[in-house]
């Protein structure tokens, strides 16, 4: 109830921070008529609707919400592209699944490009898929030439300045045995950091990089960037 959320926000730290309007769902019937209806589960959730009145986009907010409000404004937004996209989000589910039990099989691969085709019009998806392939897989299992694709392209789509993307592309590099490149880039990232939580463990990849360690540096740099698929709270 309303009362319930204005007891909550004035008790908890939280409610300070809250800058836009709430409302309340008692029925659930928003609920149901957008998480329900488009598959979602998990929560926070943002859905964009243009001036026709047509659902042109969801996904978590910091997964270039911000972006495609400045397309729609803009009247730049590429519907299309868009499709493109929450199909590919929906394929990482598979191919993360398949990849665990048939890694080198040829249409496994295939899959793994088609999401970094399609995904190409949301940097976020890219950065987190390459991200994932990087970190959260055995090693014989990772297509390191896919993440480094995927990585790149987050990375050139976003102008090359966005610290917690080069921080993915550099451990791509790294991991792919660019030693050198990765280092000059995460020396950007490191540079173009304005956060300083984030910039010390920028630094501490960095260090790593430059050590030469065996083992890929445990960075867990974008944090607060794009959400991992399995649970919201990665890159």
């Amino acid at each position: 109830s309303s009362d319930l959320v204005k007891a909550f926000l004035a008790n908890n730290e939280i409610g300070a921070k809250i800058n836009f309007p709430l409302a309340c769902d008692p029925d659930r019937k928003t609920f149901e008529a957008y998480m329900t209806a488009f598959g979602q589960a998990q929560v926070p959730r943002a859905f964009v609707v243009d001036r026709r009145g047509s659902l042109v986009w969801y996904g978590h907010p910091l997964a270039g919400l911000e972006f495609v409000l400045q397309q729609v404004l803009a009247d730049k937004f590429d519907l299309d592209s868009a499709k493109r996209t929450l199909g590919a989000e929906e394929l990482q589910k598979d191919y993360f699944l398949q990849i665990a039990t048939n890694a080198g099989a040829a249409d496994v691969r295939l899959l793994g490009r088609k999401i970094a085709a399609d995904g190409a019009g949301n940097p976020w998806l890219l950065n987190n898929f390459a991200w994932q392939i990087l970190k959260d897989f055995q090693r014989d299992k990772r297509d390191l030439e896919l993440a480094l694709q995927a990585s790149k392209s987050a990375c050139a789509s976003t102008d090359w300045q966005r610290p917690t993307f080069l921080d993915t592309h550099a451990l791509a590099l790294y991991a792919n045995g660019d030693t050198a490149e990765a280092i000059r880039l995460q020396k950007k990232a490191v540079a173009l950091c304005t956060d300083e939580g984030l910039r010390l463990r920028l630094e501490q990849s960095l260090k790593a990089f430059e050590s030469g360690a065996t083992n890929a540096p445990n960075q867990q740099a974008g944090s607060a960037e794009t959400p991992k698929a399995s649970s919201e709270e990665s890159k």
